[in-house]
């Protein structure tokens, strides 16, 4: 058994891979459809011609500006470039064995960083799917961590769950997170070896990750750009009212409480100073 990325196969490492690592787009759990995670947007199908002539597409991730890797580092675009260029170079016969990373090294023909929370990726074919394929696997090597396997020969038998991140790195992390391992991803738990960690076979110790994104958002941020504005309530009137109204009809939105949920539910919100009272930080609803 093993939790290096590149290696993980069975199902009971899949599950502790699962809370640590995170993709950009994930599944609505109400709805089956796809929804932006770690960016607020993407576009894809672009055309683009290849170096051969063949049809290509341009993908481009709008990277979220509030997402840390587990030792607080701020994720960015440069992240997202050096995990597709080491799948691609320095694994380059991975696909062989690996399948899952085929599509990323076979197709790939470079990334593009427009500013520090954009990439455009360039590949050599088209398809929607491509996107949630190449999305998977875009914060899955931190670069402090796996440039050093640069030298290796072979990275597939590093065991990050094994070495912590300050024997490792020469450091501690820059938030100071006790138990850290190499194994570090962006998502809400982190493989606590303070605790214990991996014994490799059934027990794994998972702690909570305090700074990840979705714990410290607001709840009026309902464009989650970690700002309560008027932007906000632009967000909510064009998705949470109607989401709320079709799905649960839910008596939070009713901020006039006049048993309907519409737009002068969003003038209410705004002109009864919600924002106020939640930039205050008296979250709840009234």
């Amino acid at each position: 058994m093993s939790l290096n990325p590149l290696v993980v196969k069975w199902v009971y490492e899949v599950e502790i891979m699962d809370r640590i690592f995170e993709g950009l787009i994930t599944r609505d759990p109400y709805l089956g459809t796809e929804m932006n995670w770690l960016v607020w947007n993407t576009t894809y199908e672009r055309p683009w011609i290849g170096p051969h002539g063949e049809p290509g597409e341009i993908m481009r991730f709008y990277l979220r500006n509030d997402i840390t890797w587990q030792d607080g580092t701020p994720v960015k675009a440069d992240d997202v470039i050096w995990n597709f260029n080491f799948i691609n170079h320095t694994c380059p016969d991975i696909g062989a064995r690996m399948p899952e990373y085929l599509v990323i090294w076979s197709v790939y023909q470079g990334c593009v960083k427009i500013n520090d929370y954009t990439v455009d990726v360039y590949v050599n074919t088209t398809g929607h799917w491509k996107v949630l394929d190449y999305e998977g696997v875009a914060l899955q090597f931190p670069k402090v961590i796996w440039q050093n396997l640069l030298r290796h020969d072979d990275e597939r038998a590093f065991k990050p769950w094994a070495v912590s991140y300050t024997s490792w790195v020469g450091s501690p992390p820059p938030n100071g997170l006790g138990g850290l391992s190499c194994l570090m991803g962006t998502g809400p738990y982190f493989l606590n070896m303070t605790a214990g960690g991996w014994n490799e076979a059934d027990l794994a110790i998972l702690s909570k990750y305090p700074g990840y994104w979705k714990r410290l958002a607001n709840p009026a941020d309902f464009n989650l750009d970690m700002k309560v504005d008027e932007k906000d309530l632009w967000f909510f009137n064009s998705n949470w009212i109607a989401y709320y109204s079709l799905h649960f009809a839910d008596v939070r939105c009713d901020f006039n409480r006049d048993g309907k949920i519409d737009t002068t539910d969003l003038w209410y919100y705004m002109d009864a100073g919600f924002i106020d009272f939640y930039k205050c930080g008296l979250h709840g609803w009234s």
